[in-house]
């Protein structure tokens, strides 16, 4: 049986994978990006990744592929339709990086605690140096000795939350709807990325062929309104989103895209707002597209 382990390095060389090789002969990659993936798994049984594309139109050409396990929990870049479609079975990993959240939880409760932002950029920056006594201690700090770790309302917080969870969810659902179809019927040549109800009822993204995302970012900022471009994970990347690589849109088409987020103090008229800028930034954009311009013409 032919492993082929796309992400090695991504779980951390102090963790190791030695283990798979006992199933059959593995065939390991450090690092694997989209542009390779099709190669490196056409003969593969069983694939093992973790953020590597994996569209249905990568693993068409895996013929023998039975099995993809993910290193993580998400199946964000897997085709799930294709490989049901396929009898592919896709797993992920059970409990995975429980003690690690724990531990990180401890790190920023003693990160917050001690000031460590503010009293390390005070030594780097030679502030601490240059002063004339010996000790600062401009922002008390606090000792964890005799206290108890919890979180205060938590449970009342999730009981509130399982107490609206329906109207909760109504309201985002027919704000993202309403949304998309006032996008659709106001602004041509978009794209809903993703399915159009089977979605988190406040999410929606909308690629907008001709206008670069980033650009629709930043003028929508100055209007005051905050979205984002690409996948949530890599908000700071000006990669195309690795998710809607995965699902089988065009690199084109993922960096036109963007994704807005609703939730419950939202109303419709924020939707409008949203809109008419929508409407009014793209319009200008593509005004200064030389692409669009052509496209235009060609189907005068």
């Amino acid at each position: 049986m032919k492993i082929v382990v796309l992400e090695r390095n991504s779980v951390g060389l102090d963790v190791s994978v030695e283990g798979i090789r006992q199933l059959g002969e593995v065939v390991e990659y450090a690092n694997t990006t989209g542009v390779d993936v099709k190669e490196r798994i056409r003969d593969a049984e069983i694939i093992v990744a973790n953020k590597a594309p994996l569209s249905g139109e990568v693993l068409k050409e895996a013929k023998e592929v039975k099995l993809i396990c993910e290193f993580a929990t998400g199946y964000d870049n897997v085709d799930l339709e294709y490989c049901k479609s396929r009898g592919i079975k896709v797993a992920n990993v059970v409990n995975y990086s429980t003690d690690a959240v724990a531990q990180h939880t401890f790190a920023l409760c003693l990160y917050v605690l001690e000031k460590l932002h503010h009293y390390d950029r005070y030594v780097k920056s030679g502030e601490y140096a240059a002063q004339e006594r010996f000790s600062n201690f401009d922002i008390p700090y606090t000792e964890l000795a005799g206290k108890t770790w919890g979180i205060v309302g938590m449970g009342k917080a999730i009981e509130l939350v399982y107490e609206n969870f329906d109207e909760y969810n109504k309201k985002l659902t027919d704000l993202r709807d309403y949304y998309i179809s006032q996008v659709e019927q106001r602004i041509p040549y978009i794209k809903l990325n993703g399915h159009r109800a089977k979605r988190l009822p406040g999410n929606a993204n909308i690629s907008f062929r001709f206008v670069e995302g980033e650009a629709l970012l930043l003028n929508l900022d100055m209007k005051g309104i905050c979205a984002s471009s690409g996948s949530a994970c890599t908000s700071g990347s000006l990669d195309p989103s690795h998710v809607l690589i995965a699902i089988g849109l065009s690199k084109e088409i993922a960096y036109s895209s963007l994704r807005t987020t609703f939730g419950t103090d939202n109303t419709k008229e924020d939707i409008d707002f949203l809109v008419n800028a929508l409407v009014e930034v793209v319009e200008r954009l593509r005004n200064m597209s030389p692409e669009y311009k052509e496209f235009i013409n060609n189907n005068k």
